[in-house]
């Protein structure tokens, strides 16, 4: 995949099959969207592009931006795109002058004279350009004399729910894994950097590693979960914990993951996390002992768990 962060570096030879939007998590409900984007393309012998925005608008335009979390990072969103065959990501700096740009000024600066579209695709409900006024009315109305197409997809349900980022945001805080992997298509990722924690997990025979990770990115709801974690080439099976660590007064949120077989200190690395199932709730213990034989409990319920994941 190429990606590009300023229309300036996007070939103007092409008149590639385009769709807009955040995408955010890239759930089953865009996959309707950005499949038909890569039909289109190779219908019509053009190549694929998506155009998203960095930050999420939210970030910028929203009065509670501060506890507003994505669900998929640029670079995530990139992976999974690839996996759907869209060729290439055109990430806009999000700011208020492109906010306060019309809908026709949007779709003429970007979609026609910046990527030359061809075709347009639009998902359901999506609006665009200031105070999100642009519409699929809007395209059209634009269409023949720019000389491109515009397709609507409707709506995904899923189990007679409406598939949305915002449904999955409120699952993924529940530590309802089961609904989001059913509206996300894939189980959940979290990626951080490594950094140094206390080592008390170390002590009781749990080296953890600690995560740092991205402050917009949604992290679930408290508890163990079962995860399978990527560092360099290979895959591990794991659990890992996300809350205060009661038992050790813990003050601040945590998200550190047990990797099985693994030992190593690996300061600065970033490592991947898929959420699998949630074992339990995160509780208080009476002491590291209790706390050592839960943990016990926890890998040989985790190992259960990944196994019928198979």
């Amino acid at each position: 995949m190429n990606i590009h962060t300023s229309l300036s570096t996007f070939p103007s030879s092409l008149s590639p099959v385009v769709t807009v939007g955040m995408f955010d998590g890239v759930h089953i409900g865009h996959h309707s969207v950005l499949q038909q984007v890569v039909r289109l393309a190779e219908e019509s012998g053009t190549e694929s592009v998506v155009v998203t925005f960095d930050p999420h608008p939210r970030h910028v335009l929203d009065y509670q931006a501060d506890v507003f979390k994505i669900l998929t990072t640029v670079d995530e969103k990139a992976r999974l795109m690839e996996d759907i065959g869209i060729q290439h990501l055109v990430v806009l700096p999000f700011h208020l002058e492109l906010a306060a740009m019309s809908p026709e000024e949007f779709a003429i600066g970007v979609l026609v004279n910046g990527l030359n579209a061809s075709h347009i695709v639009m998902g359901p409900d999506h609006h665009f350009g200031r105070n999100r006024q642009g519409s699929l009315e809007t395209l059209r109305g634009l269409a023949e004399q720019y000389h491109f197409e515009v397709h609507q997809l409707s709506p995904q349900l899923v189990e007679n729910a409406k598939v949305s980022s915002t449904e999955i945001r409120k699952a993924l805080a529940a530590g309802d894994l089961d609904r989001a992997w059913l509206f996300l298509g894939y189980p959940y990722p979290l990626s951080g950097k490594v950094v140094e924690g206390d080592k008390i997990g170390r002590s009781i025979g749990f080296p953890t590693l600690n995560l740092d990770v991205p402050p917009e990115k949604l992290i679930p709801g408290n508890g163990v979960y079962a995860v399978l974690a990527e560092f360099g080439q290979a895959t591990y099976e794991g659990m890992c914990n996300i809350g205060v660590r009661p038992t050790v007064y813990g003050d601040h949120l945590t998200v550190e993951v047990n990797l099985f077989g693994f030992d190593r200190e690996i300061y600065g690395e970033t490592v991947r996390v898929a959420f699998m199932e949630k074992i339990r709730d995160e509780r208080k213990f009476g002491s590291l002992h209790e706390l050592r034989l839960q943990l016990e409990n926890d890998r040989e319920t985790v190992k259960d768990a990944l196994k019928t994941e198979d």
